[in-house]
């Protein structure tokens, strides 16, 4: 005969696992930076993080005189997040020298589904959002047809913020064919221009 849980025990274990629910969704809430502004922000971030890359030379993330391309749909999901946050916990932090681990719990609850970009980067090349269709091409001679001066594509997930918006975490891809990488960037805001201050490679091919 299965022994039977007191009823008041029950009560109270409940009580205590909701009530820690709630600690933790408050936590998160309060270490969340104004989200209509994040979201405005990461464009920043990312235009920034790529303006200096575009170099023109062989590996680099393409030339300013070309169209530059980007998936249009953020590189995130449940499973990649929990991956990066136990990551996180393990040592990127330490190796991308972030001050606070803040920034990897907005990155963590931030990117849990993917999102539609917009045209809102701001760096000194023209740029294309790519579609489903244009990323199931690749990189058919279709694809080359269409963008002839590709170097390949980027993708990048939602950005996590600290609260006051200075530091920033996100992952990121170039994918051009027989070359490539995979890594996760922190920067930091200084005098109101985002700066790279170090990169963690998940692969390189």
């Amino acid at each position: 005969m299965k022994k039977q849980w007191p009823r008041t025990l029950v009560r109270t274990v409940t009580m205590l696992l909701a009530a820690v629910a709630l600690c933790i969704v408050a936590f998160l809430i309060a270490l969340r930076p104004y989200s209509a502004l994040a979201d405005a922000e990461q464009y920043s971030v990312f235009s920034d993080y790529l303006d200096p890359w575009f170099t023109g030379e062989s590996h680099s993330a393409g030339d300013r005189r070309n169209l530059v391309l980007i998936d249009g749909i953020t590189n995130s999901g449940l499973k990649t997040d929990l991956f990066f946050f136990a990551e996180s916990l393990c040592g990127t932090r330490t190796a991308l020298r972030a001050r606070s681990v803040v920034p990897f719990i907005n990155f963590l609850v931030t990117n849990v589904s993917p999102r539609q970009l917009k045209r809102f980067f701001a760096f000194r090349a023209s740029y294309k959002l790519l579609t489903v269709a244009d990323l199931e091409l690749y990189p058919t001679e279709a694809f080359q047809k269409k963008y002839p001066t590709n170097y390949g594509y980027h993708t990048f997930s939602r950005v996590g913020f600290n609260r006051e918006m200075t530091e920033a975490v996100f992952y990121t891809e170039h994918v051009c064919g027989l070359c490539g990488e995979g890594k996760y960037v922190y920067m930091r805001k200084i005098d109101g221009k985002w700066s790279l201050v170090s990169t963690v490679f998940k692969w390189v091919s």
